[in-house]
């Protein structure tokens, strides 16, 4: 595959791609269930997910560190505020919380995230970060990491520190329009800069991509972005929403009249 110039061993979407993808996938899996039915949720585990993520992005940031006559300096693309390195800030919340309902709402937004969106940035970043090389550290760091958020999301799921309700469901779809919102404005302050890109606000991760494209401008894909990420949110949390969600719609009318009956009495007098 090749793109802007640049030449990319592995092809996007190909078979090979997915094979790939399949077998690593596959292993992270496993490994979590694993860990699931022999230690079950512990911040231990917690703690190890964070420490392999700060081992990542250090290698990143020697990766990507250069020197000037002013010093060194870290390309703004490489900051912590894109989507999956700033789970290490929710990470490491995660394994200091003490209060439960914290760490419930907290927990709400994570799994849509860790699941949804480190897996969907698994199958397109890999292809995109191959033109480093196939067999290349910066190329593995980049899976290593994603895998770490893959593997905690289906663990937190699976080893059930939380009981997902709607109201985690809401929790998430909230955090993530206010995360969409604050990548706005940290693109906006540098500049719209496409090579910084944070949550891809600005343009989609890669080139080729069947629904996130620029051919209808900026403001028709941020809406297939916004529209792309409530599927995997809700897809997320199909079972809570086919377990709660027709008993809530039936419950609005009666919230509506319990509403009207408790107004103040004088409302009504003449």
């Amino acid at each position: 595959m090749e793109l802007n110039g640049v030449r990319y061993p592995l092809e996007l979407f190909s078979l090979t791609h997915f094979a790939i993808l399949a077998v690593l996938w596959s292993t992270v899996i496993l490994l979590a269930r694993f860990i699931v039915k022999r230690f079950g949720f512990t911040k231990k585990v917690v703690w190890v997910c964070f420490a392999i993520g700060m081992l990542c992005e250090i290698e990143k940031i020697l990766f990507f560190i250069y020197g000037t006559e002013y010093g060194y300096r870290l390309p703004a693309a490489q900051l912590p505020f894109s989507m999956c390195p700033f789970q290490l800030f929710l990470i490491l919340s995660l394994a200091l919380s003490q209060d439960v309902k914290k760490r419930w709402a907290l927990l709400g937004f994570m799994f849509p995230m860790l699941v949804g969106g480190a897996g969907a940035g698994t199958v397109v970043a890999f292809a995109a970060n191959t033109y480093h090389g196939l067999l290349e550290l910066a190329t593995w760091r980049y899976f290593i990491f994603h895998g770490m958020l893959v593997f905690l999301g289906y663990y937190l799921y699976w080893s059930k520190p939380i009981r997902y309700t709607m109201r985690e469901y809401g929790i998430s779809l909230a955090g993530a329009a206010a995360a969409l919102v604050l990548a706005i404005w940290i693109n906006a302050f540098f500049g719209w800069d496409t090579r910084v890109n944070f949550l891809f606000a600005v343009r989609p991760p890669t080139e080729g991509l069947p629904w996130l494209h620029m051919d209808y401008g900026w403001l028709v894909y941020i809406l297939r972005l916004v529209l792309l990420a409530f599927a995997v949110f809700s897809l997320c949390y199909i079972r809570v929403l086919v377990r709660d969600l027709p008993a809530l719609i039936k419950s609005i009318p009666g919230r509506f009249a319990r509403t009207r009956g408790s107004a103040d009495p004088s409302d009504t007098l003449s």
